[in-house]
C-alpha cells in the first residue's frame, strides 16, 4: 500500500483513484510545503542532473554538470530515438557516467526525477539486455556513483537541454554556457 501526502482542493477528486488502486492518502497543511531547489554535492563529487523529453514518441535527454560550488562543468542535449519513457531514463544515466569516465572524474552524484530508474541501477536485472556491457563499463573505471532523485521543479536546466535535445541529430556536448539554458542555470542554483 502507498501512502500519498495531498492537499486539499486534489484530495476531493483522489477518492476515486484511491478507492481503485487501494492508496492511502493523507491531508496536509500548506505549511507542510517546502522549496525545492538543486543541491551543490559534497566533495569531491560532480553533480550530473539528467532528465528526458518525449515529442511525437521520439525521446531525448539533457543532462548538465556541475561541482560542489555549482559552477557550470559542460552539458549536453542528445537525441534517443524511439524508446519508452524509463528505457531513457536509464539510458541517460549511462550516458551520464560515459561522460564523467571520459573525463577521468572518480566521484559522480546523479540526479534525476525517474524514480523507475533508481530501482533499475539497484537491480541490474532491469537494465535492457543490450545496454549492459555499456552500464558495466561505466562502473569498471574506478568510479564511485551516487544516484539521487530531484522533483521535476528543481531539474529545469536539465530540462530545457532535453527539450533542446530534439532539434539535434545524435549527441552536443557544450564546454560553455549558451544562452539558451543559462536562465534555468541560474535559477536552478
Amino acid at each position: 500500500m502507498f501512502i500519498l501526502s495531498i492537499s486539499f482542493p486534489i484530495l476531493i477528486h483522489f477518492h476515486i483513484i484511491s478507492y481503485l488502486y487501494h492508496i492511502m492518502c493523507t491531508k496536509r497543511a500548506l505549511k507542510d510545503f517546502e522549496m525545492i531547489i538543486w543541491k551543490p554535492p559534497t566533495l569531491p563529487c560532480i553533480k550530473v542532473n539528467t532528465d528526458e523529453s518525449l515529442q511525437n514518441s521520439n525521446v531525448a535527454c539533457g543532462e548538465i554538470f556541475r561541482d560542489q560550488s555549482g559552477v557550470f562543468m559542460g552539458c549536453l542535449s542528445a537525441s534517443l530515438g524511439d524508446y519508452s519513457v524509463l528505457k531513457a531514463e536509464i539510458m541517460g544515466f549511462i550516458i551520464a557516467m560515459e561522460i564523467v569516465a571520459r573525463h577521468h572524474w572518480r566521484f559522480i552524484w546523479i540526479e534525476g526525477d525517474s524514480i523507475g530508474v533508481l530501482l533499475a541501477f539497484s537491480k541490474p536485472s532491469m537494465i535492457p539486455i543490450r545496454w549492459r556491457n555499456r552500464w558495466h563499463s561505466c562502473f569498471s573505471h574506478s568510479m564511485r556513483a551516487i544516484f539521487s532523485h530531484i522533483f521535476h521543479e528543481g531539474n529545469g536546466c536539465a530540462n530545457e537541454l532535453a527539450s533542446h535535445g530534439h532539434s539535434v541529430s545524435d549527441t552536443v556536448w557544450w564546454d560553455v554556457m549558451y544562452v539558451f539554458f543559462r536562465g534555468y542555470f541560474f535559477r536552478d542554483k
